[in-house]
């Protein structure tokens, strides 16, 4: 998408599904204010879940070992439809675990989630 965030950097990210098949995707960076916006399609959405993740990858098969990142916050968050916002303060939150051990410490309140490298 052509975007390069550097540590420290405020990002803001609005996903708005538009139809059952399709997204916009909007990123912009607050401190450098670059923004970049791209239509995505995929299968069928299900319009029903809203994620703020932390994700490791992998390559050649094998994850990598997951950067200490200290601490990542999401504020201002929010999910909503047609009929207005949702109380995400309850979601269902999941950790990163490998091998194991959990590596991370996830937390949430109405609009924010903050993930913790433990």
């Amino acid at each position: 998408m052509g975007l390069s965030p550097s540590a420290g950097d405020v990002v803001t990210i609005s996903v708005t599904a538009t139809t059952a098949t399709s997204a916009t995707v909007v990123i912009t960076n607050e401190s450098t204010n670059q923004t970049v916006s791209q239509v995505v399609t995929t299968g069928n959405l299900c319009m029903e879940e809203a994620d703020w993740l932390v994700e490791d990858f992998e390559v050649d098969g094998s994850l990598i070992t997951l950067a200490d990142f200290d601490e990542i916050k999401f504020t201002d968050v929010s999910a909503g439809t047609a009929r207005g916002s949702l109380d995400i303060s309850g979601a269902t939150i999941l950790n990163i675990e490998q091998n194991g051990t959990v590596l991370t410490a996830v937390s949430s309140s109405r609009s924010t989630v903050d993930i913790v490298y433990v």
